[in-house]
């Protein structure tokens, strides 16, 4: 897993396999999980595609930022 720091501090982790020049597919989670849910897909997905997926803030390994105002849409 990796992780990248956004200008807000916030720590965003992700996950990335597959061929590199492969078409990208991005897969979010949804409330209350993290990237984990997409692990069954993952393996399948893996071999023809570029699979990217992450955890939402105050989801899985990312950054739970205290204040209620770092979790509006546009952030």
């Amino acid at each position: 897993m990796a992780w990248v720091d956004l200008p807000s501090g916030v720590r965003i982790r992700y996950d990335e396999r597959g061929p590199r020049g492969a078409r990208p597919v991005v897969l979010a989670h949804g409330f209350s999980v993290s990237l984990e849910m997409w692990m069954p897909q993952t393996q399948a997905l893996s071999q023809e595609y570029r699979l990217i997926t992450w955890d939402a803030r105050g989801h899985g390994g990312s950054s739970v930022p205290a204040e209620v105002d770092a979790y509006t849409m546009p952030l």
